[in-house]
């Protein structure tokens, strides 16, 4: 959809697309800073978004926001480390117990993104319901792009560098037996992608299997035949209760246009990571904020504040970047397997127009 921004007259100082966490941090920083704010939230998703597991590093984060209390006021688990089988088949442990920051956690999606929609409304943000920003609809100031990884095309292109594309198997469970009491996050490799599960807030919990779209489009995924070479996962699903799944896109990709003339992209519309980072919601708070601060000083007229944002969002993201990389050369176990073969070296980005997400 492509906003025509000569059709738009301002009713608010700013309109962020988007009610998932870089929407609404960004529309809180940007009430708290007197600014008139409306908030346009999708409708909700069909399928409950899977859980999601947070770093240490998110605690100085929320404190800073002001929201480490009502955070935990979602009832979060607490997450005590990583158990990590990648380049080799033994389970590797990581604790938390050392970090400076505290424990990491298993937040709810739904929970956690409503909290901070309650936070912005609190704050004074107006929410609405429906895609009434379009023309036509309600008028609107300054746009904030938070509407995820196919974005809004405003004033031009929205496509998009991809580093790499996957797709994920996501599995809602219900654990029983030993499963249920290990409340670390557990990483594993196998030969046509990787497996994560967790704990989920409400005595379940989600695995997912990560794998190449050309491998689940051509040779399609077997669950079973997955878990069967993931010893350590298998263990854990051990008599585990299916309660839904789903198949979701899973990428690394920086949009070619982070900034524009009366507008900014946020979040996952800026830039997407690939979950083995641990970093999606860090990087939507991190960057909200980031963003709200750029959008503030360029209305108060400080020039180029916006593209210092686009090129914090860029800086981040080749870090990532090179950091990923790093990451899935050291799985060398089977250099032939497709998925692997094709991210043993990194690999040349393409840029690629959006299409439909994957969905289930």
């Amino acid at each position: 959809m492509k906003v025509r921004m000569d059709l738009l007259n301002a009713a608010h100082d700013f309109t962020v697309i988007g009610g998932g966490p870089a929407g609404a941090t960004t529309a809180l920083c940007l009430a708290r800073s007197g600014w008139s704010v409306a908030l346009h939230l999708s409708n909700p998703p069909a399928q409950t978004p899977p859980g999601e597991t947070l770093p240490p590093e998110i605690n100085p984060v929320l404190r800073e926001l002001g929201l480490f209390e009502n955070f935990l006021g979602t009832e979060p688990l607490a997450a005590p480390g990583i158990v990590s089988a990648w380049g080799h088949g033994e389970a590797l442990e990581s604790d938390f117990i050392g970090n400076l920051h505290g424990t990491g956690w298993h937040v709810d999606r739904t929970r956690f993104d409503a909290m901070l929609v309650a936070e912005a409304s609190a704050a004074g943000v107006e929410l609405i319901r429906g895609n009434s920003w379009k023309p036509g609809g309600v008028a609107v100031g300054t746009i904030v792009d938070a509407s995820g990884a196919n974005g809004i095309r405003l004033a031009g292109s929205n496509g998009r560098e991809v580093d790499d594309a996957m797709v994920a198997i996501v599995l809602r469970m219900e654990l029983q037996g030993e499963g249920r009491l290990d409340l670390r996050t557990l990483i594993e490799t196998t030969p046509g992608g990787w497996w994560y599960s967790s704990a989920v807030p409400g005595g379940t919990a989600v695995g997912m299997f990560f794998t190449s779209p050309e491998i689940y489009r051509d040779e399609g995924i077997v669950v079973g035949e997955q878990l069967a070479v993931a010893p350590l996962t298998n263990r854990r699903m051990a008599g585990a209760k299916l309660r839904g799944s789903q198949v979701v896109r899973a990428s690394s990709s920086l949009r070619d246009r982070i900034v524009g003339e009366n507008w900014v992209a946020v979040g996952d519309s800026a830039s997407t990571y690939d979950p083995l980072s641990g970093r999606g919601i860090f990087k939507a708070l991190r960057h909200a904020r980031l963003a709200a601060a750029a959008l503030d000083q360029h209305k108060r007229g400080r020039s180029g504040a916006l593209e210092e944002y686009a090129e914090s969002v860029r800086a981040d993201f080749a870090h990532y970047r090179a950091q990923r990389h790093l990451h899935y050369a050291m799985e060398d176990r089977w250099p032939d397997a497709p998925f692997w073969r094709a991210r043993r070296y990194p690999m040349p980005s393409a840029v690629v127009r959006p299409g439909p997400r994957v969905s289930a």
